[in-house]
């Protein structure tokens, strides 16, 4: 005999739950790598074969700050896209970092 108090396992399909998660927190990292490569290669274009330019850094700055907030906010409604989208955007400071200071 079951135990009443304990749920139906034909009530919810767990893997979907996992495999959902994560998909959204794929989807939250390419988001965020994607957001950052953007300022990143006009940075890095515009001092290719050159000293780099003072804005780069700068630039990279004025679009992460806005994406570190939209993060911060998705943090309590949707926590596995958030956290894809906080490792986006270090993932793209980091490539940043490498592209304007070498590697």
């Amino acid at each position: 005999m079951t135990n009443p108090n304990e749920p139906d396992p034909r009530d919810y399909d767990k893997h979907s739950d996992v495999i959902g998660g994560i998909l959204k927190y794929i989807a939250g990292l390419l988001f965020g790598f994607v957001v950052m490569f953007v300022p990143t290669f006009i940075g890095g274009a515009a001092s290719f074969e050159q000293n780099p330019v003072w804005w780069g850094m700068p630039l990279v700055a004025l679009v992460a700050i806005p994406v570190a907030i939209g993060a911060w906010m998705t943090g309590r409604r949707n926590p596995s896209t958030s956290a894809g989208i906080w490792t986006g955007l270090a993932l793209g400071v980091l490539l940043a970092g490498a592209c304007f200071f070498g590697t």
